[in-house]
């Protein structure tokens, strides 16, 4: 008689496991800082995302294949495709609004400023170093 070993969980289950665990890290965050708990809510973010990468680390099932490659790749594109529109657009009406003297430039402006280059960098780094890798 053959007996056939079978583990309790598909690699669906894992991986709904690990993306749970960093939603919830992301929810504990923003509650932690909302409810003045802001230590509490980065230990808790923390906790939880070790705990994603955990159960991705552990599975002992293989949770993404070539096609969710793909798919990751796709959609990393549309992102950086749709923040670089969007700063393309926004950055020099902002800009030149507030130098009208018609809005007050933001706080959050200047974050924003110092991110988006910065994320552009480190895609331009990455594209460089997979095309001649």
């Amino acid at each position: 008689m053959t007996t056939n070993e079978t583990t309790n969980y598909d690699p669906l289950t894992y991986r709904r496991l690990s993306t749970a665990c960093f939603l919830l890290a992301g929810v504990a965050a923003f509650v932690g800082a909302v409810a003045d708990y802001l230590y509490v809510g980065i230990a808790v973010y923390a906790v939880l995302c070790v705990a994603g990468f955990g159960v991705r680390r552990t599975a002992d099932a293989t949770l993404f294949d070539e096609r969710d490659e793909r798919f990751h790749n796709r959609a990393s594109g549309s992102t950086v495709t749709a923040i670089s529109y969007t700063g393309l657009v926004t950055v020099p009406v902002v800009v030149g609004l507030a130098v009208a003297g018609y809005i007050p430039l933001p706080s959050e402006w200047f974050g924003f400023m110092m991110a988006f280059p910065a994320l552009m960098g480190v895609y331009g780094v990455a594209y460089i170093y997979h095309r001649y890798r």
